[in-house]
C-alpha cells in the first residue's frame, strides 16, 4: 500500500509515557529494501525524533525499530528491520515493545533540561538558545557569552533542590489564543493547540517531547563542562542515571585516594596541590641536571670531536643545541632512540647538500632530517647503536662519505 494513506495515529505516550507494551494496526507499510521497511499505525507507543528529543527504541512484531520521524498530515514512520520476507498487512494487529532503558534516558534529559534552563534564566537571567540531548552529556547553549562560577553553581544547586522537592512535572494542550506568553519561559508562535509543560512554581514551556511526572525521578544533576562558541556559552551537563553513575566512580576513586595518601577525602584537593607542587619543583631540578649534564658534554666533543655516540638517557636535544653554539668545526652527534638513532652535525660552514653526501654513504634511504648552518638533525629509522656503519659514520666524520 502506497505510504500516502496516512493518518496520524493515536500517540500513546501522550497519554500514558510510561507504557511499555501495546498492540496497534497496520495502517501501511512499504518496503525500502530487503532488509528495512516503513510502517504506520493507527497508534503508537513510540515517540518520533523531534524537540532534541531522539527518536524511541524498540520492536514492532519482533521487528528491531531504528527510527521515528515524524512524515507528511501528522504520519509518523517507523522504520524497522525486516525480520522475514512478509511485511504485515494493513490490518493486521501488531505488538509494540518500547526499549524502556532508552526512553526512560531520554526522558530524564528532557525534563532536566527543562529544569536547568529555568534555573538558569532564574539565578542568571540566561536564556537558553539551543539544546542538545546527546548520548553522554545534554548540552544547553544560553545567550551570554560568560556565566561566573558562582552564577553556574547557584543554578545547578537550586535545580538540584527542586529535584528534592519532587515537584510535579505535568502537560496539558491549550488553544493558542488561550496561553499567557507572559507565563512561558519562552514564548511561541504555534497556533492552534500547544501542548504545554509544567514544572511546578518553576517552568512552563511549549513542548511536544515525553517528560517524567516529577522531577524527583531525575535523581541529580551535575555540571561537568562548558565552552564559549559564537559568542554564547555552550554548558554541558549529566542529568539522571548519568549523573548517579558519575557520582559512583567518582566516590570509588576518592576512597581508592584516600586509602593511598591516608588523607580524609576533604583534604584530597589540597594533598593533590602539594604532589603538583612538588613535582613541578623536581621537574626544575632534573632540567637544571640535564642543562649541566649536556654542557659538560658538549664542551667535551666540541674539544675533542669530531664526533660521539651519546649513552642512551643523555639529553640528546639540550647537547645539540648546545654543540650548536659551542663548536667551530664539524662535529656529529648520534643517540639511541626509539626504532632507531637521533643524529646531529654542526657544520658552521656546511650546507644541506654536504649533510646528505654524509648520511647518503652511511645510512643510504634510513636517514632524514634537515637544518640550517650550523646545527642540523634528524632521526636515523631502522639502525641500532651497535651496527657497524654508526662506528663507521663517526670515525669517517668529517671526511668524504664511503660506506663499508
Amino acid at each position: 500500500m502506497d505510504v500516502s494513506a496516512q493518518r496520524t495515529p493515536q500517540m500513546l505516550f501522550y497519554d500514558n509515557q510510561y507504557l511499555k507494551t501495546s498492540t496497534a494496526r497496520v495502517v501501511a507499510a512499504r518496503a525500502v529494501d530487503a532488509a528495512v521497511a516503513v510502517l504506520e499505525l493507527d497508534q503508537t507507543l513510540f515517540y518520533p525524533e523531534g524537540g532534541g528529543q531522539p527518536a524511541d527504541r524498540g520492536t514492532i512484531a519482533g521487528m528491531e525499530l531504528l527510527d521515528v520521524q515524524k512524515g507528511e498530515d501528522g504520519a509518523v514512520l517507523h522504520t524497522v528491520r525486516v525480520a522475514s520476507d512478509t511485511l504485515p498487512a494493513p490490518g493486521s494487529e501488531v505488538r509494540l515493545e518500547l526499549n524502556w532503558a532508552h526512553r526512560f534516558a531520554y526522558m530524564q534529559q528532557h525534563s532536566g533540561q527543562h529544569l536547568l534552563s529555568a534555573m538558569l534564566k532564574r539565578t542568571a537571567d540566561a536564556g537558553t538558545v539551543s539544546v542538545r540531548q546527546g548520548s553522554e552529556t545534554t548540552t544547553i547553549e544560553v545567550d551570554r557569552e560568560q556565566l561566573s562560577a558562582d552564577q553556574l553553581g547557584q543554578a545547578v544547586r537550586a535545580a538540584n533542590a527542586a529535584i528534592q522537592q519532587n515537584l510535579p512535572i505535568t502537560a496539558e494542550w491549550v488553544a493558542h489564543t488561550r496561553i499567557n506568553q507572559q507565563e512561558l519561559r519562552r514564548p511561541t508562535s504555534i497556533t492552534g493547540q500547544v501542548r504545554l509543560v509544567r514544572i511546578q512554581d518553576t517552568d512552563c514551556v511549549a513542548c511536544a517531547g515525553v517528560h517524567l511526572s516529577s522531577t524527583g525521578e531525575l535523581g541529580v544533576i551535575r555540571l561537568v563542562g562548558s565552552e564559549r562558541i559564537r559568542g554564547r556559552l555552550r554548558l554541558q551537563f549529566l542529568i539522571g542515571q548519568r549523573a548517579v553513575e558519575e557520582y559512583l566512580y567518582l566516590g570509588e576513586m576518592a576512597s581508592d585516594l584516600v586509602q593511598r595518601f591516608s588523607t580524609p577525602v576533604t583534604q584530597l584537593h589540597q594533598q593533590i596541590l602539594q604532589l603538583e607542587e612538588k613535582q613541578l619543583e623536581l621537574k626544575q631540578e632534573l632540567a637544571a641536571l640535564q642543562l649541566a649534564q649536556a654542557e659538560t658534554i658538549s664542551r667535551r666533543i666540541a674539544a675533542n670531536g669530531p664526533g660521539e655516540l651519546l649513552q642512551d638517557g643523555d639529553p640528546f636535544p639540550e647537547v645539540a643545541r648546545q654543540l650548536g653554539k659551542l663548536a667551530s668545526t664539524p662535529r656529529l652527534v648520534l643517540a639511541p632512540a626509539t626504532a632507531g638513532l637521533r643524529w646531529a652535525m654542526v657544520l658552521p660552514e656546511g650546507s644541506r647538500e654536504d649533510v646528505a653526501r654524509f648520511m647518503d654513504g652511511f645510512f643510504a634511504e634510513r636517514w632524514k632530517g634537515g637544518g640550517k648552518p650550523p646545527l642540523f638533525q634528524g632521526v636515523v629509522a631502522g639502525v641500532e647503536a651497535a651496527d657497524p656503519c654508526v662506528q663507521h659514520a663517526l670515525a669517517a666524520f668529517p671526511g668524504p662519505a664511503a660506506a663499508d
